[in-house]
C-alpha cells in the first residue's frame, strides 16, 4: 500500500513538478567520489524517511489499514447476526524488524540505489510484491475450501459490509502536511537533476538497456513492468490451490529481476554519480529550511508507531490464531 501510495505522489511530482522545470537554469556538475556519494545517499534517506517515515513506519500503516477494514466488517456482519472471522494478517507485525525500504520514487530514477548490496537484496521490488499476492491468494482459495456453504442472505449482507468496509485514507501513510512536505521535497530534487550533463547519462544509460535486450525503457516502470509480467504468467499458469511462489519459474523470475537491477545499476551509474552531486546542496538547504515541519512529520511518525502497537494488543484477532 505504501508503495502504491508513493507512485502516486510520484506522478503527481513529475506531472506538476518535473515537466515544469525545463524552463529552470541548469549547472553542469561533477561526478563525486563514492564515498561522498555515500554520504549524499544517506542524507537523501535520512530526509525521505523523516517525511515519509522509514520500513517500520510503513509496517504500522500498513497494519492500521488492516485493523480498520477487517475490524469494520466483523462489526457489520455481527450487527447483522452472522460471525465474520478474517484471514489472520500475514504482514510484518508492528513492533518486529522491518526490512529498510526503497527511499525514492520513480519520478527521480536517477536517485535511485545502484549499491550492488542493496540492488541484490531488493532487486526492483516487484517479486516483492506479487510473493505477497500469490500466497494470499493460496489462503483464500484454502479458506473458501474449507468453509462452509454460505446461505444467500448472508451473502447480501457480506458484499453490503465489504461496500462499507472503506480503507482508511491515505493519511495512515502521508498526511496532508507530509503529502506538501514530500512534493516540495521531488520537486527541488527534480530541478537539480535537470541538467544537460544528467540528460545525457540517462540517455545513455537507456540505450545500454536497449543492448542488454530490454528493449525501449523510457522509465523505470517499463524495466519493472517486464519482470512484474514474467511473475504474472507463473501466477497465471499455476492453480490456486498451489503455491505460486514455490515454483521454479518463480524462482528463475526472481533471478531474471536481479540481473535487470544490476543491469539498471550498471547503466545508470555514471548518471547516479551525476545525479548524487546535484542533489547534495539541495538535500542539506532543505533539510535546514524544513526543519519544523520535518520535526512534526517524525512525531507524526511516531505516534502512529505507538498507536500500531496498542493496535497489535487490542485486536488480538488479527494475529492470534
Amino acid at each position: 500500500m505504501i508503495t502504491q501510495c508513493m507512485r502516486v505522489l510520484a506522478s503527481v511530482v513529475s506531472g506538476v513538478g518535473l515537466a515544469a522545470l525545463s524552463a529552470c537554469g541548469s549547472t553542469e556538475t561533477n561526478a563525486l567520489a563514492p564515498a561522498s556519494q555515500a554520504q549524499i545517499e544517506d542524507r537523501l534517506v535520512s530526509v525521505y524517511q523523516r517525511i515519509g517515515g522509514d520500513a517500520q513506519s510503513h509496517v504500522d500503516a500498513n497494519f492500521i489499514v488492516y485493523v480498520a477494514v477487517q475490524g469494520s466488517l466483523r462489526e457489520c456482519m455481527a450487527s447483522r447476526g452472522f460471525e465474520y472471522e478474517p484471514a489472520k494478517y500475514d504482514g510484518v507485525v508492528p513492533g518486529t524488524l522491518a526490512p529498510k525500504a526503497s527511499p525514492f520514487p520513480d519520478a527521480i530514477w536517477e536517485l535511485l540505489p545502484v549499491d550492488p548490496t542493496y540492488v541484490a537484496q531488493h532487486r526492483l521490488g516487484v517479486s516483492d510484491q506479487l510473493v505477497a499476492v500469490a500466497r494470499e491468494r493460496l489462503t483464500e482459495s484454502a479458506r473458501t475450501g474449507q468453509s462452509a456453504p454460505t446461505s444467500e442472505s448472508r451473502d447480501k449482507a457480506a458484499e453490503e459490509c465489504r461496500r462499507m468496509a472503506t480503507a482508511t485514507p491515505a493519511a495512515e501513510f502521508l498526511s496532508p502536511a507530509a503529502t506538501g512536505l514530500a512534493i516540495r521535497f521531488w520537486t527541488k530534487l527534480g530541478a537539480a537533476v535537470n541538467t544537460p550533463a544528467i540528460a545525457s547519462a540517462m540517455k545513455a544509460a537507456r540505450s545500454c538497456l536497449e543492448d542488454r535486450g530490454y528493449g525501449v525503457i523510457e522509465e523505470l516502470a517499463d524495466l519493472r513492468a517486464s519482470a512484474r509480467n514474467r511473475f504474472l504468467a507463473v501466477l497465471d499458469k499455476t492453480p490456486v490451490t498451489q503455491d505460486a511462489s514455490a515454483q521454479e519459474e518463480w524462482r528463475d523470475a526472481i533471478s531474471l529481476e536481479l540481473r535487470a537491477a544490476q543491469d539498471d545499476a550498471q547503466c545508470r551509474g555514471q548518471a547516479h554519480a551525476l545525479a548524487l552531486a546535484a542533489v547534495g546542496p539541495v538535500v542539506d538547504d532543505f533539510e535546514v529550511a524544513n526543519s519544523v515541519s520535518l520535526t512534526q512529520t517524525e512525531d507524526e511518525w511516531r505516534a502512529k508507531h505507538l498507536r500500531a502497537l496498542e493496535l497489535v494488543k487490542s485486536a488480538s484477532w488479527a494475529t492470534e490464531e
